[in-house]
C-alpha cells in the first residue's frame, strides 16, 4: 500500500469504470437539477390549415318574375302574359283567421292587401288565364 500524500484522509481507492452510458446500450433521459420543474415531451404539432371560406348567395326572388312568352291555351299565340292580383284562397282563409280570432271589425283586409291575393297571368289579346301563382307560395 502507498502511503498518502500530505493533506489526504482516507484510504487510496481503486480505479472504477469511467462514467457514461451503460454497456447494455439503454441512454436514459437527464435527471433535472432540483427545484427545476418537470416538463414532459411533447411532439411538435402540425399546423392547422383552415380553409379558405366562400359564401355564395342566391336570390330566388318571385315577386317581380313572370314568364317572358308564353303560349295562349285559348288563342293559341304566342305572346307575353300581363300579370293581375286577384282575391284566392289566401285571402279568404285570412279573413275566416281574423272573424275566427274575434277582429271582425279586420276581416275585409285581406281583400285590399295584394300580400294575400293570388296573382293571375292573362293573354293580352283574349284575357284568357295562362297561369296562376298561389298568394302563400309566391
Amino acid at each position: 500500500m502507498a502511503p498518502l500524500a500530505c493533506g489526504q484522509v482516507g484510504y487510496p481507492v481503486a480505479s472504477y469504470p469511467a462514467a457514461g452510458p451503460s454497456h447494455s446500450g439503454a441512454v436514459y433521459p437527464e435527471v433535472p437539477a432540483a427545484g427545476a420543474s418537470y416538463q414532459p415531451y411533447a411532439a411538435p404539432q402540425p399546423p392547422i390549415l383552415v380553409p379558405a371560406t366562400h359564401v355564395v348567395v342566391c336570390r330566388h326572388d318571385h315577386h317581380h318574375c313572370h314568364p317572358e312568352r308564353a303560349a295562349c291555351g285559348s288563342c293559341h299565340r304566342v305572346v307575353v302574359p300581363e300579370p293581375h292580383k286577384e282575391s284566392g284562397l289566401c285571402a279568404c282563409i285570412t279573413a275566416v283567421g281574423l272573424v275566427g280570432s274575434g277582429c271582425c271589425i279586420l276581416a275585409w283586409l285581406p281583400f285590399c292587401c295584394n300580400v294575400t291575393k293570388d296573382t293571375v297571368y292573362r293573354c293580352p289579346d283574349c284575357q284568357a288565364e295562362i297561369t296562376r301563382r298561389r298568394a302563400p307560395f309566391e
